[in-house]
């Protein structure tokens, strides 16, 4: 639940992708002794492996992106992300009553204009 809320998907959605991560041996999920509804999620060796021998790659190609742009765009850039993080965590804060839900609550709004 923690996990959801915080990531602002559902359940379902991390349960998902707990079971994949596991399936792969980058994680390891615990059950809690004292609530057997919880789990203890942990990186195994393989997940902090992964991850070290991945971040060099996803760094570089992240600062390869942005070596097109200038530092003032740079900081807009940051400045406009920052500013939609916010509308997205505004507009999809967890809601106990299904009734008072958006109606595009959980999907994805594309549009090709």
């Amino acid at each position: 639940t923690a996990i959801s809320q915080s990531q602002h998907v559902s359940k379902n959605t991390i349960s998902a992708l707990l079971r994949g991560l596991e399936a792969q041996g980058l994680i390891q999920r615990t059950l809690v002794s004292t609530d057997l509804r919880a789990f203890r999620i942990q990186l195994t060796q393989a997940g902090k492996d992964y991850l070290r021998n991945t971040a060099p790659a996803r760094i570089s190609n992240l600062n390869r992106l942005l070596s097109g742009l200038d530092l003032q765009e740079q900081e807009q850039l940051m400045l406009l992300l920052e500013k939609l993080q916010g509308l997205l965590m505004e507009q999809y804060k967890p809601c106990k009553d299904p009734e008072h839900q958006p109606a595009h609550a959980g999907h994805a709004a594309i549009s090709e204009e």
